[in-house]
C-alpha cells in the first residue's frame, strides 16, 4: 500500500471517505468479477477485451468486457529501457494523482465512477529476442455507452441542426454544474471542462426525461491548496494550479496568463471552461470557431470571451426578458426562455474578472430553479 507521507500515522479503515484518495494500494477491484479470461499477463484484474471492443485514440482507453460487467479501462504504457528515471516517475505520479482524484469523487451522480486499478511491471518480447520491462498503469472505471459529448454534437451538426435540442441542453448544463459543484466543494480544479471530457447516454433516460452525464477524465486535476503538500505523492508530477494547464479553447484568461510567469489561480478557471462548453451546447461550434491556437491566445490575454452568433447577440445578459420574449426563438416561448438562460450564464461565466463569475452551486440552483417552473 502506498501511503500518506504526509500524515504516517494517521490510519483510516477503507470506509472513511478520505481513504481513497490518501491511501492508494498497489492493485484494487471492487466489482463482483470472476478471475477468469484474465488476458493480461501477470494483472490481477481481468481484462478481457470483448468482440466489437472499440480502441478510442489517441488515449488508450478500451471498452471492455470484464466478468459481467461493462467498464471502460484507461491503460498507460512505458517501455523502461527506453525511457529515463524521471520520464517513468512522471508517469507514476499522474497516475496517482488522477488515481486520487477519482477516488476522492467517489459516487457522484454525474462524475464517471472508478472500479478499481493496478498498476504493475511485466516482460514482453522484444525485436532482437530479448525481453524488454514493460510498466503498465490501469484504471477501470464506468462505462457510459453513448460516448463523450463531443460525438453527439457532431452528430447534431452533421444531421443539419444548429443546437442541442434545449430540453436536453439545460438538463447537460445542469449536470455538469452538479459535477462541478462536487468538485469544488473539495476544493479540487478540474482544468479541462470541455465536451470532450463529458460523457452522455441519451438511451438511458431518467425519471424527469434526462438523460446520462458524466464529467470525466481528472488527469490535470488538481486540489486548489496542493502546495501545501510536500510529500512524494502528493501530486508531484501534476502542474500546481500557478501553471498554464489545459485545452487552449476552454482555457480561462488567467490560466493563458501562466504561461510565461506563474500566476495563481482558483474554482473560477472551470466556470470560464464551463461557460465555453455552454457555447457548444448553444452554437455546435468550437469556442473562437476557426480562429489559431495564437489568435485565441491574444484574445484570452485581452479576456475576450468566444462571440456568439448573431441570432444569439440579442440574448445578452443586459437584455430583458420582455426583449428576448419578441425575437424569432422557436415555436415555444419555453424555448426562448431556456436558451436565453444558456446565453446569460455563458455571459456570466466567461467574465474577464473571476472574483465576477458564479460559483458552480449558483449556476447549478439557477439551472435548477428553470426546470422546476
Amino acid at each position: 500500500m502506498v501511503v500518506d507521507a504526509c500524515y504516517p500515522i494517521d490510519i483510516r479503515d477503507e470506509d472513511d471517505p478520505e481513504f481513497y484518495c490518501r491511501y492508494v494500494p498497489q492493485s484494487r477491484f471492487r466489482a463482483p468479477l470472476t478471475q477468469e479470461g484474465s488476458s493480461v499477463p501477470g494483472c490481477l484484474i481481468p481484462t478481457t477485451i470483448s468482440k466489437g471492443t472499440e480502441k478510442f485514440p489517441p488515449q488508450t482507453v478500451f471498452h471492455c468486457k470484464i466478468g459481467v460487467v461493462d467498464a471502460a479501462v484507461k491503460v498507460r504504457s512505458l517501455e523502461v529501457d527506453k525511457a529515463s528515471e524521471e520520464d517513468l516517475r512522471k508517469l507514476e505520479y499522474a497516475f496517482l494523482g488522477e488515481l486520487r482524484m477519482l477516488g476522492a469523487l467517489r459516487r457522484h451522480k454525474c462524475i464517471v465512477e472508478i472500479y478499481g486499478h493496478q498498476f504493475y511491471s511485466k516482460w514482453v518480447p522484444a525485436e532482437d529476442g530479448k525481453q524488454n520491462k514493460i510498466v503498465q498503469l490501469i484504471i477501470v472505471m464506468e462505462y457510459v455507452k453513448g460516448g463523450s459529448l463531443k460525438c453527439y454534437l457532431d452528430k447534431l451538426s452533421e444531421s443539419g441542426e444548429k443546437h442541442v435540442p434545449l430540453d436536453v441542453a439545460v438538463f447537460i448544463a445542469r449536470d455538469v454544474a452538479s459535477a462541478l459543484v462536487e468538485l469544488h466543494s473539495k476544493s479540487i480544479i478540474h482544468r479541462d471542462v470541455k465536451s470532450d471530457n463529458v460523457l452522455i447516454d441519451l438511451d438511458c433516460m431518467a425519471g424527469d426525461g434526462s438523460p446520462v452525464v458524466k464529467l470525466s477524465d481528472f488527469d490535470r486535476s488538481v486540489p486548489l491548496n496542493s502546495s501545501k503538500h510536500t510529500c512524494c505523492i502528493a501530486h508531484i508530477g501534476i502542474h500546481p494550479p500557478e501553471v498554464c494547464v489545459g485545452t487552449p479553447r476552454w482555457m480561462a484568461p488567467e490560466v493563458v496568463q501562466a504561461m510565461h510567469q506563474r500566476n495563481s489561480y482558483g474554482l473560477e478557471v472551470d466556470i470560464w471552461s464551463y461557460g465555453c462548453l455552454l457555447y457548444e451546447l448553444l452554437t455546435l461550434h468550437l469556442p473562437y470557431g476557426e480562429k489559431s491556437e495564437q489568435e485565441i491566445y491574444d484574445l484570452l490575454h485581452k479576456k475576450q470571451r468566444p462571440e456568439l452568433p448573431s441570432e444569439l447577440t440579442g440574448l445578452s445578459e443586459s437584455e430583458s426578458k420582455e426583449e428576448a420574449a419578441e425575437l424569432e426563438l422557436g415555436p415555444l416561448e419555453a424555448d426562448a426562455a431556456k436558451r436565453k438562460l444558456l446565453v446569460d450564464l455563458f455571459c456570466e461565466c466567461t467574465r474577464g474578472n473571476p472574483a465576477d463569475r458564479p460559483t458552480a452551486v449558483q449556476v447549478y440552483d439557477k439551472l435548477c430553479s428553470a426546470l422546476q417552473q
